[in-house]
């Protein structure tokens, strides 16, 4: 019976280790053509789940697959709205803007997103210039969202990264099934 629960214990804490390390695993499966293969939930490092379309919803996560374009570099879908999240590139940035993050029906309009990781398990998003080059803003519910729950804002930007603002980290949840 020890040996059994030291067997067990030990297997959690193994469990528990992989489920920690998750890295990020770019679909091929073009939404169109059937079900992506990697599905994820986005919450930031203040807890809000992204919600359809972008939007900021505590209690209704939206699903979101990754498509790599090149290294460092995804398309994001959102899987619940059947929608690809897209913004208009800039020549250069202000400090913070909210609503930035828009929706478009087709993967050949969306832009791309640096998805960097910069500590276990934690992850910043950043818009790219109009040139291609890397922004240095970071996406963020603009503002916060502790006084605004459930305001249907979207997501847009800030200045500080994902190790100086928690809402500009971001945190990728493995949705293993779809019913």
């Amino acid at each position: 019976m020890k040996r059994t629960l030291l067997f067990l214990m030990a297997l959690l804490l193994i469990v528990g280790n992989a489920w920690g390390q998750l890295t990020l695993e770019s679909s091929t499966t073009d939404p169109s053509a059937g079900m992506p293969e990697h599905l994820y939930y986005m919450k930031n490092g203040n807890g809000i789940y992204v919600g359809t379309e972008s939007k900021y919803m505590s209690n209704t996560p939206a699903i979101f697959a990754l498509y790599q374009i090149e290294e460092g570099k995804y398309k994001i879908y959102d899987y619940t709205s059947k929608k690809w999240l897209t913004y208009t590139p800039q020549s250069s940035y202000d400090e913070g803007i909210k609503d930035f993050v828009k929706t478009c029906n087709e993967k050949e309009n969306a832009e791309y997103f640096y998805i960097d990781k910069f500590s276990t398990n934690n992850y910043q998003i950043l818009p790219r210039k109009s040139s291609g080059e890397r922004s240095s803003v970071y996406l963020n519910y603009f503002q916060g969202t502790a006084n605004n729950a459930n305001d249907g804002r979207g997501l847009g930007y800030w200045r500080q990264n994902g190790s100086e603002d928690a809402g500009s980290k971001w945190n990728f949840y493995s949705k293993p099934y779809i019913i």
